[in-house]
Parts: structure tokens; C-alpha cells; sequence
């Protein structure tokens, strides 16, 4: 996962023990947490092997916060 600070600069890169990135959302009560879902279908047998949690969600600390949502419309 990439992260590009405001100015669009690249600021960090996240990585996850998953090939396949689907989707990142913030949440928990201050948005300081990244949730990043995986995917694991189109992955051979020998790529689950070396990607087991391919799948899975992970969670984790990025050092900047998230913004709530909006609602459609605003």
C-alpha cells in the first residue's frame, strides 16, 4: 500500500504479507487505524504457499488520521 502525502508527494509504503490489495478504509474512534483487505482468489497453489494469509485483513497503524465519511450529497 502506497500512501502520498497531500501535496502528492510520496510519503511511505505499507506492506502486507499479500500480493493482492483490494480495498483500504481508516476506522477505530480517532480514524488512526488502516484496515486493508487481501484477496486470495486467482492465486495458484504454489502463491498461497508462500502468501498463506492472502485473504486476510490486516490492521495497522499509519501515523495519520483519516477523515469521516461525508454523505452523498454534501
Amino acid at each position: 500500500v502506497l500512501r502520498f502525502a497531500p501535496d502528492g508527494s510520496f510519503d511511505r509504503r505499507i506492506e502486507v504479507p499479500a500480493e493482492k490489495v483490494t480495498c483500504c478504509v481508516f476506522g477505530g474512534r480517532r480514524l488512526d487505524r488502516l484496515y486493508i483487505t487481501t484477496a486470495r482468489q486467482g492465486l495458484s497453489s504454489d502463491e498461497l504457499l508462500r502468501q498463506p494469509h492472502a485473504g486476510g485483513l490486516f490492521e495497522v497503524e499509519p501515523g495519520v488520521r483519516g477523515l469521516p465519511a461525508s454523505q452523498w450529497g454534501e
